[in-house]
Order: structure tokens, then sequence, then C-alpha cells
């Protein structure tokens, strides 16, 4: 550990990777603007897929770190290529054969993110793609609100609800790599168009980014040196107050607030779509348990409407809340979600990748409340309930988001109380 002097302040700094790291960490940094690219160049490939793909390709170098964990990797891409096995042995059912190497890379990054991490400065890094996320975003917002009359916006994503996932994480991001109050009205802005997209999954993140940003505030207000800088803070809070608010009685805000309702028949729909997605959890919890074959090694990733289907598994009460899906269910669409990520990693997955993947949003949660790290502590929060109740997983946002919480995560702790020290000790000197 090298110091660095900061005026009169030594603040450690982390030893050198033994890999170069100048390509793994620009790959990240277009794995986090991906998140704003959703325009499709043809259907159901985007901008953000093709910044996606050369992202990972620069990351590769980094596998040299993976050291003793090379046996955990190799044991959960093993689990990924066998999860169809069952399937493959019990019915006629043909895997869902892309999904295997898109997941396959999805658990590379993250391998990759969580060993890069003690040796990159992943908040200085990431300050200038997430702002340019954050501006991409409420271009797009704008232009797409100029020309769909007043529609539900989608933000050019295949899938609103994809939309509104990413742009809340953008708004987390935007409050934790940036240190101006001037943050926290960007932040809720790009929540807003997340809002503007109508899916109800922003209820969820809602509760969490209020946390975040009053801890934004307070950080920030920590900071201030100088009594006008104090009154500034003040007002930029009541700014943000009445931009909330502003936003909320907008035509943004109108069609989420429809659906909301439920005496609408926005509100009506919404109320059916939510019934469907409990039915399809029951129906995950009855394929799950259908064999020890599948209890053990699931079904392959996308495999949950060829094992309901071909296990013969009725779903005739899922058929009573969602018509459409329970047609594709029956007539051998074979993609069906289950709508839920962390159902999804249990029913088509191995025991071993389902508890590796739960392994690591413990640890990372731990990681993140132990070194008082709110606004990312908050958007894991919001990314784990959001997509309790949505199968994001199988798009790479996903994993683009969950990459820079394992980043931030498991960045060295000593490094993070060491400037948490030099700030307060900046503090006490400004107030003296």
């Amino acid at each position: 550990m090298q110091p660095v002097t900061v005026g009169s302040i030594g603040v450690a700094r982390q030893s050198g990777s033994p890999v170069n790291l100048l390509w793994p960490k620009r790959g990240v940094q277009l794995s986090v603007l991906s998140l704003a690219c959703g325009v499709q160049v043809v259907p159901s490939f985007s901008v953000g897929n093709i910044l996606q793909i050369v992202a990972i390709v620069m990351m590769v170098p980094a596998l040299r770190l993976l050291g003793h964990d090379l046996v955990h990797y190799l044991a959960i891409l093993a689990g990924i290529a066998i999860a169809p096995v069952p399937l493959l042995i019990m019915t006629s059912a043909s895997p869902q054969w892309p999904q295997i190497p898109f997941f396959m890379l999805c658990a590379t990054q993250l391998f990759i993110c969580v060993r890069m991490a003690p040796f990159v400065d992943v908040r200085k890094e990431l300050r200038i793609p997430v702002n340019a996320a954050g501006v991409i975003l409420v271009v797009t917002a704008l232009l797409e609100s100029a020309t769909n009359g007043g529609g539900l916006l989608t933000l050019y994503f295949q899938d609103k609800s994809h939309a509104a996932v990413a742009a809340t994480c953008v708004s987390f991001l935007l409050l934790w790599v940036n240190e101006s109050f001037l943050r926290m009205p960007f932040s809720v802005l790009v929540f807003f168009i997340a809002v503007a997209t109508a899916s109800r999954l922003v209820v969820f993140a809602a509760p969490f980014l209020a946390v975040a940003m009053l801890s934004s505030y307070a950080e920030t207000r920590r900071r201030a040196g100088v009594a006008a800088m104090v009154y500034v803070h003040h007002l930029m809070l009541i700014t943000v107050s009445i931009l909330v608010v502003l936003l909320s009685n907008s035509e943004w805000a109108s069609h989420l607030l429809e659906r909301l309702s439920g005496t609408s028949a926005a509100g009506a729909v919404a109320s059916h779509s939510t019934q469907g997605h409990i039915e399809l959890a029951k129906l995950a919890a009855e394929l799950k348990s259908q064999n020890l074959g599948v209890t053990v090694f699931g079904v392959g990733p996308g495999g949950f409407g060829d094992g309901i289907r071909d296990f013969g598994i009725d779903a005739s009460g899922f058929g009573r809340y969602d018509p459409f899906g329970y047609q594709n269910l029956v007539n051998d669409y074979s993609f069906v979600p289950i709508h839920s990520v962390n159902l999804s990693l249990l029913v088509e997955f191995p025991v071993w990748v389902s508890v590796a993947f739960f392994v690591l949003w413990w640890r990372m949660g731990w990681r993140l409340w132990r070194n008082r790290n709110l606004p990312m502590l908050c958007m894991a929060g919001s990314l784990f309930s959001t997509t309790m109740f949505y199968s994001t997983h199988n798009e790479y946002l996903y994993t683009a988001a969950l990459s820079v919480l394992c980043l931030s995560a498991f960045r060295d702790r000593s490094v993070v109380r060491v400037r948490r020290e030099a700030d307060a000790v900046l503090v006490l000197s400004k107030e003296m």
C-alpha cells in the first residue's frame, strides 16, 4: 500500500494489479454505457448489445485474475452447460441453445468484476460513462415524447420494463459516481423517465431511491465548507422536492398512475398481469419438484416453457389471467419466462449455480452495508426487488448493473475506510 498525499492527508492506494486492466476497465465503462442504448438495430438486437459484446471481449484479459476461483468458475460454466440434460433425457424438448453461451458470458463478466474490484477505483472510472448514459436517456425520452403523441415511453428498448430497470439503475449510479449536489435533480429526472414507461416495477424502486437521495444529500451537506454552501444545499433539497411534485403531476407519470388505479381499464389489466405472474410462480415450483433430475440440474436456461408442456403440468390457472401467454405456452412457443429472476435461477439452473448466485447477492449486500455504501446498497435492494417480479436476467442490462454492484462491493475495505477518514478530516479542518 503506497500513500498518496492529498493536502496534509495521506490516502492509501492499492498495490498494482498483476494484470494490465486498461482494456478491462474500458470494457466495464462500455457495459455501463449500454444501459442507455436500447435502440434496436434489428429485432431483439440493440446498440447496447453491440456495446456489450465489445465490452466482454475487452474484459477477457482480466480472467488471469481468477487464480483459485478458476475451479469455481469452471464449475459454474459446467452447471450452465449441463442444465438442459433432464429435458434432453426425459422429454423431446430442444434446449434454448443460444441462452447457454449467453449465460456463460454473463457469469464470466461477474467473476471478472469481483476479481477486478480491489484494483479499480470504479467510482472514478464510471463517472463519465454514467453521466453520458443519463444524458442519452434524457435525450431519448424527449425525442420519443415528441414523436409518440404522449404515449408510453419505451426508450426504444424491446420492452418497456427493460427500459424501466435500466433507467432506474442509472438514476442510482448518478447519485453514486457524482459528488456535486446537482446529482440529485439529475437522478430524479432520469428516474421519472423510468416512471414514464408505466412499468410498475418503478414502484418497488422508489423507496430505495428516496433513501439514496437523502444519503447523498447528507454526504454533500457534510462536505459544505462555508455557510453559503449549506444554504445552497437546503435550497437544492427544496428544489428536488418541487421537481418531484411537478413530475408526479406530469404526463410522464399519468400512465403509471392509471395502471396503479384499480378502477381503470389499465388497472384491471395490470391486476390480471400480477395474478398471472403468481400463477407462473406456482408452475415454477411444481416444475422444480417434478423429479430428482430437475430438482438437482434444472431444465436449462429458458427451459421453463418446455418443462411445463413436456411434463404435462396443468397451466390452465395461468390461462385465466393471461390467455395470450397461455396460448404461447401450450402451442409450443418455447421461450416463456417465469417473470422472476430469482425463481428462474432456482428452477432453470443446477442447485450449485443457484446457490452461488444467492451467495453472491448476500456477500455483495453485506459488504455494501459494512462499507456504509448506502447509495449502492439501495441500488442493490432496488434491483433485487424489481427483478423478483420480472425476468431481466436474460437481458444483458441485468449483468451490467450487477457487475457495477460487484465492483463497488468488493473494493478493498481499507481504501474505503481511509478515504472516509480523510473526508472527515477535511470537514473538520474547514470547520476550524
